[in-house]
């Protein structure tokens, strides 16, 4: 039994050990995103389902024929080892960040300058090796005013001189309201996150905006099973698990018999809500859920009879296997 697009990693990710503690200290979701403890658990429940994470369908190559080698023991190891190294990279979660703080920083103002001309001027660093972060953009208004870049002067200009594969200079008319409902309602969600990944820093306000309103309308038509085993699964988990939304769910978890990942989930929740220890060993699953749906749950009645359903499937499953048994 079970138990236990982006901004580049090191510079967002930082040494989080949220403990019950400090926990009421937690506010931003990047401090319970990068905890190692919630990293692990969220892993656990994206799943690895080879099927999917190599499905050339969805990954939009041509099929071709199948290719036979002749491989030794230790070959076939080495070879499973790094199939389990590109699943891992595949699977690498998008972080869950708060929205940046906009840039509003007026070096000087030179008044005399007014009228020089009408367009404004802006100055970009295109130096080798400096991180995006910290590559100095600033512009030259027309009425003289020299202030460093806003984000979305900055990211058109680093576009512009270090372009990124799939990123375009102003974002594509799919991020518009109407676009992005009509993608919703046909259930592209893989489509809408990886596009949005690649579009959009993790902490834009429009990238948080795209990928929360997917994750409610995944919620509201329980469609988890179409972001399960995907990059994209553990955040959409994390976020609903913040925003106490995590019912739905749970009763789809019970609809596909996945009793170990209810328990993880719970187990997540209370570490988010309450500060209880995610390395605590649970000795009963059932438990901790009619505990969540007594203390916890939104909506309790739908959840109490998610759960007769469930314990009465396995009481038919007992009695079918105690009549072969006994035949």
């Amino acid at each position: 039994m079970r138990r236990r697009c982006m901004l580049p990693w090191s510079t967002v990710a930082r040494n989080f050990n949220t403990t019950s503690k400090d926990f009421n200290a937690v506010k931003d979701p990047a401090e319970l995103f990068f905890n190692p403890d919630v990293q692990a658990r969220l892993k656990t429940l994206t799943g690895r389902d080879e099927n999917r994470i190599f499905n050339p369908k969805k990954l939009g190559k041509r099929l071709s024929s199948p290719k036979y080698e002749f491989m030794t023991k230790a070959q076939l190891e080495e070879a499973l080892k790094d199939s389990q190294k590109k699943m891992d990279i595949k699977l690498q979660m998008p972080p869950l960040l708060s929205a940046r703080q906009e840039i509003n920083e007026v070096i000087t103002a030179d008044p005399e300058l007014k009228g020089l001309d009408d367009s404004k001027f802006v100055f970009t660093d295109i130096s080798l090796g400096v991180p995006e972060r910290k590559r100095l953009v600033v512009v030259r208004d027309p009425e003289g005013t020299l202030r460093k870049a806003t984000w979305e002067e900055r990211e058109r200009m680093l576009q512009i001189y270090f372009p990124r594969p799939g990123r375009e200079i102003l974002p594509p008319p799919m991020f518009n309201e109407d676009n992005l409902k009509r993608l919703l309602e046909k259930k592209s969600y893989i489509f809408i996150l990886d596009r949005a990944c690649a579009q959009f820093e993790p902490d834009d306000p429009q990238y948080i905006h795209v990928t929360r309103d997917t994750y409610s309308h995944i919620e509201k038509h329980e469609d988890f099973d179409l972001l399960w085993s995907t990059r994209h699964y553990g955040p959409m988990v994390l976020y609903l698990t913040i925003e106490k939304r995590i019912d739905s769910l749970i009763k789809t978890l019970l609809m596909n018999l996945k009793r170990e990942d209810i328990a993880d989930l719970i187990q997540l929740y209370n570490f988010v809500h309450h500060g209880f220890s995610l390395t605590t060993t649970v000795e009963d699953d059932m438990a901790l859920l009619k505990e969540y749906i007594e203390k916890d749950s939104l909506k309790r009645h739908q959840l109490e009879l998610a759960l007769q359903s469930y314990q009465e499937y396995l009481k038919q499953n007992q009695e079918i296997e105690k009549s072969r048994v006994s035949a």
